[in-house]
């Protein structure tokens, strides 16, 4: 369910049919449900999909670290984001489908 605030359009908070509403670092944000693919994922896509998972199931536990170990990271991202792109890029090793974080790293 989604909730106006302001008038038609103006907040729109949650969805609403194929329109979806969402603030991002404080603007308004205003699009259009995305739907699933009919193909089937390619081999390249699965890998990104493990090493995501992977990556976000053991960042998830560290929050309150991430916080504050990246403070100091551009403003036009969240600290979790900056965390997540670093480590994404340099922590994550193995072949598919036997990924492992390289603690040393991270």
């Amino acid at each position: 369910m989604g909730f106006l605030t302001g008038g038609p359009y103006y907040n729109l908070i949650g969805r609403t049919g194929n329109n979806v509403g969402r603030r991002v670092r404080g603007k308004n944000v205003f699009s259009m449900r995305p739907h699933k693919s009919t193909k089937p994922p390619t081999e390249a896509q699965l890998e990104v999909r493990a090493k995501f998972g992977l990556m976000m199931s053991w960042l998830s536990w560290l929050s309150p670290l991430v916080e504050v170990g990246f403070q100091d990271h551009d403003q036009s991202e969240s600290a979790m984001n900056a965390c997540f792109s670093y480590n994404f890029k340099n922590a994550i090793t193995g072949f598919s489908p036997n990924f492992s974080i390289d603690f040393p790293k991270v």
